[in-house]
């Protein structure tokens, strides 16, 4: 991506983020009387506050980069994080469910446990699936990309999903494996 379109984006993202800062001044009588009060404060520097105590209560502290097309494919050109906890996540793979059961040639059912086992690593760890920033999705077959990206979908907000890489490979560790996922989640400091 060039440097153009990444400043024209950064520029997007800061002129919407100081628009609803500079809505909820205007509609706040507590943030209006604190701004008339305070004369030795700037208004940057109440700008500033309010944009940081935005980005604390309302997980402002991640932006999607997307495209018109790439919400179509259940994934983010880029994401950028500012602050919490970082977690690398070793790959998953789901040969069997929670209960032992063999789930060998059933690729749905093996991306739905794999993302089951995510989740369940990052809540031990105070996260959620809302938290990956981003993934690499190795699949057995180019076949089963589409069906990867219809579940993804289902995991995360429209808008909100992770960057992403899917990548066809010609086998796994074990036999039976058709999806193996490596993710990186960044939980906020707040969680």
């Amino acid at each position: 991506m060039s440097i153009k379109i990444l400043n024209q984006v950064k520029e997007l993202k800061r002129t919407s983020l100081l628009s609803m800062v500079l809505l909820l001044v205007m509609a706040s009588p507590t943030i209006s009387v604190a701004q008339q009060n305070s004369t030795e404060r700037s208004t940057e520097s109440l700008i500033k506050r309010s944009t940081e105590s935005l980005i604390k209560s309302y997980g402002l502290g991640r932006e999607y980069l997307t495209l018109d097309w790439t919400d179509k494919r259940a994934f983010s050109p880029a994401v950028v994080t500012e602050g919490g906890k970082t977690v690398w996540l070793a790959g998953v793979t789901a040969p069997f469910d929670a209960e032992g059961n063999s789930l060998a040639g059933d690729f749905d059912a093996q991306a739905h446990e794999a993302f089951r086992v995510i989740e369940s690593r990052l809540v031990e760890l105070g996260g959620s699936l809302a938290d990956i920033v981003t993934m690499t999705v190795f699949i057995g077959d180019t076949r089963y990309g589409n069906s990867f990206v219809d579940i993804r979908a289902t995991k995360f907000e429209p808008g909100h999903y992770p960057s992403s890489a899917l990548i066809t490979v010609a086998g796994f560790a074990l036999p039976g494996i058709d999806l193996e996922i490596k993710a990186t989640a960044v939980i906020n400091d707040d969680q």
